[in-house]
């Protein structure tokens, strides 16, 4: 008879490998679609919860030295295939395989870089997968959650686990902890690789420019004036007729405190104000007397009273074959106040560094981006992206 312990460690082996097959695909503009099917959970044991956790593990080893490379057609790729006796002739590489038509297997010389060897893989074939059997080292101890709250329980071992051998031993990586827990201590577990999201700056390359601008300003509140957005705004869509226009009016003096009924009373008897509130004041769009501003509310709130001024603020959006920059600016009438810039395509290629560190991005990415007037294509640049990424690799970007 089946025990139920057989059939868990049956099913958590069925997850690994349908993590380990599953694929991220491209979509344009940046965008992946996760292709993976969701892993189930598994029903908790009796007498025992389930619980959940996310950590961060050091990557110890790759023990068997091995690294699974799949795709269409793979065994019988002629660049792959003398790729690897190169590497065999340099000493790195003990012998190659086929497993299959679609896939080799490759066994490493001991002590041999697997990550270094996945790198020029995936560089070289970037439409194939390597998998490698990694060693992880947990932490000490996890605080999982469960239905009856934080369960910390110590864990002290490695973990092995199917991956893209993308990672140098000794990197630290994001993963996601299923346990089933009894009386404080691990009697299952199941790691898999987590997702980790930020906003990071990555360098790229300039592609095609588009017939699109964007111009905005931070107009000082002592030129707010200056601006006439409903004149603005009728000569934008008749140059520019597929444009819009924002303008935020910030007609206010923040005074950064609660005024007392006194300071209100002294407040409403400005004859610029408008409206009193609590912490700022509304002032007649007309005004534009700084100086005045400023020595009355420290009148009224003391010399070392926190006066704030805000700009308002300016932006357009222009779609045209037949942009002006000159007239663009005359018309708007705040000189070099304005910025202007051109959108077009920022390139990456397949290889992006995130803090340093490498991540395989597949087939490069295209986002728009805006850029300055004077920039053409191919040029340089950094721009800030907000990347998710899932070990060595990219799955998503905007």
């Amino acid at each position: 008879m089946v025990s139920r312990d057989d059939l868990f460690k049956a099913f958590a082996l069925v997850v690994v490998l349908a993590f380990v097959l599953g694929t991220f695909s491209y979509q344009g503009q940046g965008k992946y679609i996760n292709q993976n099917t969701a892993t189930p959970t598994p029903a908790p044991a009796a007498g025992g919860i389930l619980g959940t956790a996310d950590s961060v593990a050091t990557l110890y080893s790759y023990p068997d030295g091995v690294i699974a490379v799949s795709g269409s057609n793979a065994a019988n790729d002629a660049g792959l295939r003398q790729l690897l006796r190169n590497l065999s002739s340099q000493g790195k590489v003990a012998y190659f395989n086929s497993a299959s038509a679609d896939s080799v297997n490759i066994v490493l010389v001991p002590g041999a870089n697997v990550s270094g060897i996945a790198w020029m893989l995936e560089r070289g074939f970037p439409l194939y997968t390597s998998t490698a059997r990694a060693q992880l080292a947990l932490p000490d101890e996890i605080a999982f959650q469960t239905s009856q709250g934080i369960v910390r329980a110590p864990i002290g071992s490695r973990s092995s686990l199917q991956l893209e051998p993308l990672l140098s031993v000794g990197e630290n990586v994001s993963i996601y902890i299923t346990a089933m827990l009894s009386e404080g201590a691990i009697t299952q577990m199941q790691v898999e690789l987590a997702e980790s999201e930020g906003v990071v700056l990555l360098n790229g390359t300039v592609g095609d420019l588009k017939n699109k601008w964007i111009a905005d300003a931070e107009v000082p509140w002592e030129n707010r004036t200056n601006v006439n957005d409903s004149a603005l705004g009728a000569w934008l869509n008749s140059t520019y007729p597929n444009s819009t226009l924002i303008w935020q009016l910030r007609a206010f003096i923040a005074y950064g405190q609660n005024a007392t009924p006194g300071q209100q009373v002294k407040l409403e008897n400005l004859s610029y104000a408008s409206v009193v509130l609590s912490d700022f004041l509304m002032v007649n769009e007309s005004f534009t007397d700084r100086a005045q501003a400023e020595a009355d509310m420290r009148a009224i709130f003391g010399e070392n009273a926190s006066v704030q001024f805000p700009p308002s603020l300016l932006s357009m959006n222009i779609t045209t074959s037949s942009f002006s920059e000159p007239l663009l600016r005359d018309a708007v009438g705040i000189g070099d106040t304005l910025r202007i810039r051109r959108f077009g395509a920022f390139q990456l290629g397949s290889i992006v560094q995130v803090e340093g560190r490498d991540f395989a991005l597949a087939g490069g990415a295209s986002l728009e981006r805006a850029f300055p007037l004077n920039a053409s294509t191919g040029d340089a640049f950094a721009h800030v992206v907000k990347v998710r990424t899932r070990g060595a690799r990219i799955i998503a970007l905007q």
